[in-house]
């Protein structure tokens, strides 16, 4: 696939868990019990690493553009210091919670790769801020409440809405808590994605030509997060009832105000587009 993307100038995006090993250690867990901390023990930080390392060697063998998508292992990140041609990007769930966490919030927190163990979450903010990883993306992959509370780690749903929680996340937790500066805020949340996508020719920062898309934010403000709020269909989120510092005033497309915190969404059905890489994509 490697081999055939890069003749194809696309960028590969990899979900990096080992699959022997998790389907190993799947069926060893079972036999254990239904509980979160089987699930974890499924696809621990081994699985991850693993896979991590089997594609960076695949992608120096044939030089294609490889991506790893929602690191949640400090150690499978950090490997991707010296990689040629390969980007990586974690989630903010990844950032947050651990398998700790896992066990006491239960469905609203599975994901695949699952949350790690406690130690990750300092190292992947410093492999962020440190420009190891290249962005931060949302996974957004909800789900209605009936498959998150099935009552079985092995049956819920793997998956949470994350596109109403990465910009506040984000601001709060790392603009505002860390103080990570604002040109790296900047890469991590808008230009980095728009680069590797072959996109920065219209998104990604803000220049004469490009759309006019703008997040306008009051930083004394402040917003709890309440699922049932969302304008996802999956209202269950492992981030509720938290308090992120800034607040979301309005949000601008190509120029046109979508979104405003005292009317709500203002654009009609069908305003989005679809992106596809340029011309002029960069790599």
């Amino acid at each position: 696939m490697l081999k055939e993307a890069e003749r194809l100038h696309c960028v590969v995006l990899l979900h990096a868990e080992d699959p022997e090993r998790v389907r190993e250690w799947t069926s060893i867990q079972k036999t254990k019990g239904n509980g979160w901390r089987h699930y974890y023990r499924s696809r621990p930080e081994e699985a991850e690493t693993a896979a991590v390392k089997n594609a960076l060697a695949a992608a120096e063998e044939t030089g294609a553009q490889l991506h790893i998508v929602h690191i949640g292992t400090a150690e499978a990140a950090a490997l991707l210091k010296d990689a040629e041609n390969v980007s990586g990007e974690t989630a903010p769930h990844y950032l947050q919670f651990s398998a700790d966490d896992l066990e006491k919030i239960g469905g609203a927190l599975k994901t695949a790769p699952v949350v790690k163990g406690i130690s990750n979450k300092k190292l992947l903010w410093e492999y962020l801020i440190d420009g190891t990883l290249d962005f931060v993306a949302s996974d957004h992959a909800p789900a209605p409440a009936e498959q998150k509370n099935t009552g079985s780690a092995w049956k819920d749903y793997a998956g949470i809405p994350g596109t109403g929680t990465i910009f506040p996340y984000l601001y709060s937790e790392g603009f505002v808590k860390r103080k990570i500066p604002l040109p790296r805020f900047l890469e991590i949340t808008t230009e980095n994605a728009a680069r590797r996508y072959g996109i920065f020719d219209r998104k990604g920062s803000i220049e004469i030509g490009k759309d006019a898309d703008f997040v306008f934010v009051d930083p004394e403000g402040s917003r709890k997060i309440r699922g049932k709020e969302f304008y996802s269909k999956g209202k269950i989120t492992p981030f509720e009832n938290m308090v992120f510092q800034g607040k979301v005033q309005k949000t601008m497309i190509r120029g046109k105000v979508v979104y405003d915190s005292s009317t709500g969404i203002n654009a009609e059905p069908g305003y989005g587009r679809f992106l596809t890489p340029g011309t002029n994509e960069e790599k």
